[in-house]
């Protein structure tokens, strides 16, 4: 049909008329009790039979120098007695027969070791010897020529923080003078948890659960055959990795035959995370790398009712979204009723006589109307459009006769329903 100014069409009104609408289902030791058990004041306690005393007088030396200390010890039996030495470092032993702690220390040993001591056993009996501390510092009267003279350097500064879950490297830099020497690293007191690469010096590896604490006195070395040098022993300290978050809002209402989607939003510091689901219904999928709840419900679902919990775990924690109950209703759709003043004049302000009927056409954006619907009797002025689905619509109207001469469009008007 064409579209001409040949008449205009009066006013258009909507009338507000909802067919459905949408309803969301909700859901004692007494103090003097020991005295009994005390030990009477005349009984003395047994004198050992090894004793073992003495500390050494210097627990401070330098890298390169020697160390040497005899504690006192005998029996009073006169039994012969056997030595051992306990959280002693590695540079250090003892004469299983006389006692004597000897060793001397390289850079790679540069440190603090405690509780050191020396037992003693006749076989029978065992005696520890008093505690002591045992300082190795650097000393440059220890250091080889080559070294001193910059052929051999090793440097970096490694990071002394970790977290369970999170990988953790560092690598140090050597630089020798001759660029063909043949470089080995070596590495002391790293944790269990950790790798290490004897050809390029990198320590590598993730905390596992259970590893919280701090890792003392680590050393990393490197030598070319003839100089050694080493980085200042550190110490990695690992903590447990923040519980991760969840957040969100899901809708509690899914439509049948309409697409549901929600999708928390979550963090966990670097780490990787993986969701889990409960009371997933049975028209639902659910993706555990991303936490996505999605489905279409069909008609056989209309009514039901599930309780989901949304949760995300790093693998050491985890954390949960508030439990909702999702509940699926019958589609929304609603009426629209539009009235309008029927045209009695062409533009040309002659009179109408041959009015043949209305079209009313919509759609979803202003300004374009792919749907239509056709009034054929010209003595209506108003009409109810029923069973839309949810969503905004806009309206107008066109008036035409019996030759086909379609009017313009009238002012838009707009309804939302749902």
């Amino acid at each position: 049909m064409s579209k001409t100014n040949a008449f205009r069409l009066g006013r258009l009104v909507l009338m507000l008329g909802l067919l459905a609408g949408l309803t969301a289902c909700n859901e004692n030791v007494q103090p003097n009790s020991l005295a009994s058990s005390a030990v009477p004041a005349s009984v003395s306690a047994p004198i050992p039979a090894v004793v073992v005393s003495g500390v050494p007088a210097v627990t401070k030396i330098s890298v390169g120098h020697s160390f040497k200390f005899t504690p006192t010890a005998g029996s009073t039996d006169g039994k012969p007695l056997a030595f051992m030495l306990m959280n002693g470092p590695a540079f250090l032993s003892v004469d299983s027969v006389t006692g004597e702690v000897s060793g001397t220390p390289s850079v790679v040993d540069i440190g603090d070791y405690n509780n050191i001591h020396v037992v003693a056993t006749d076989g029978v009996v065992s005696s520890p010897g008093p505690h002591f501390s045992l300082q190795v510092i650097a000393d440059a009267s220890s250091v080889t020529p080559s070294s001193a003279t910059g052929a051999l350097t090793l440097s970096g500064s490694p990071i002394t923080a970790a977290v369970e879950g999170v990988s953790w490297s560092f690598r140090p830099v050597a630089t020798a003078k001759v660029a063909s020497s043949a470089l080995t690293f070596r590495v002391t007191n790293a944790p269990a948890w950790l790798t290490f690469n004897a050809a390029t010096g990198t320590l590598a590896g993730t905390p596992p659960a259970g590893s919280v604490g701090t890792y003392s006195n680590i050393v990393i070395s490197v030598t070319d055959a003839t100089a050694e040098a080493a980085l200042p022993p550190f110490a990695l300290s690992v903590s447990a990795p923040s519980a991760p978050t969840i957040a969100g809002k899901p809708s509690t209402t899914a439509q049948v035959g309409s697409a549901y989607a929600f999708r928390p939003t979550a963090t966990a510091s670097g780490m990787s995370l993986a969701f889990k689901v409960t009371g997933l219904p049975s028209w639902a999928s659910f993706d555990p790398t991303t936490g996505s709840l999605t489905g279409t419900p069909p008609q056989s679902a209309g009514g039901s009712q599930s309780t989901i919990t949304i949760s995300v775990s790093n693998g050491f924690t985890s954390a949960s979204l508030p439990s909702f109950v999702l509940t699926v209703v019958a589609p929304v759709s609603g009426s629209a009723t539009l009235s309008w003043v029927a045209p009695t004049q062409r533009t040309d302000n002659s009179a109408l006589t041959n009015l043949a009927g209305f079209r009313i056409y919509y759609g979803k954006q202003a300004g374009s109307y792919p749907n239509s619907v056709s009034v054929t009797n010209a003595a209506l002025t108003s009409y109810a459009l029923s069973a839309l689905p949810a969503g905004t619509y806009y309206f107008v109207v066109t008036a035409f006769d019996t030759n086909g001469v379609e009017s313009n469009y009238s002012v838009p008007v707009s309804k939302t329903i749902g």
